[in-house]
């Protein structure tokens, strides 16, 4: 997870290709709660439970918001959104 290049106060899952499992992402998210991360461009923001978080690589803006995250055939999926 990193801070979001569309909102630096917001944190970003970046895809990666590898395979992750509920347990890993839920793990991330947790190390995130609390925690001071680096902006795109500078600046320190605090992520907390009620941080936005989108799915995009670190520098890229790709206005797919994270709406929720479910399981299909055992594989977890990331459910996202266009917003802007």
């Amino acid at each position: 997870m990193d801070s979001y290049r569309g909102y630096y106060d917001h944190l970003a899952i970046e895809p990666t290709g590898d395979i992750a499992t509920a347990g890993r992402l839920l793990a991330e998210c947790n190390h995130a709660d609390g925690r001071v991360y680096e902006g795109y461009k500078g600046g320190s923001y605090r992520m907390g439970l009620d941080t936005p978080v989108w799915f995009s690589g670190w520098g890229d803006y790709t206005g797919l918001s994270v709406m929720g995250f479910s399981m299909v055939d055992g594989q977890l999926v990331i459910e996202t959104a266009k917003i802007d």
